[in-house]
């Protein structure tokens, strides 16, 4: 795989929920931006590629 002219990477922040797990230790209470309610939930960020054709592939991710 290889990235060309005109594709394009992209920056995934999403927030999985986990609303009965509070004591777990990487779990934080944050803020949703579109709801605008906090809950309790780990910040999944992923960078990934976007190709021409709509192939899209995970180029790293953080939890």
């Amino acid at each position: 795989m290889q990235l060309r002219e005109g594709d394009a990477i992209n920056l995934d922040d999403t927030h999985s929920n986990h609303p009965f797990a509070k004591y777990l230790p990487y779990l934080c209470w944050l803020k949703d931006s579109s709801t605008k309610a906090y809950s309790w939930c780990m910040n999944v960020i992923v960078l990934q590629a976007v190709l021409q054709n709509g192939l899209e592939y995970p180029l790293y991710y953080s939890v």
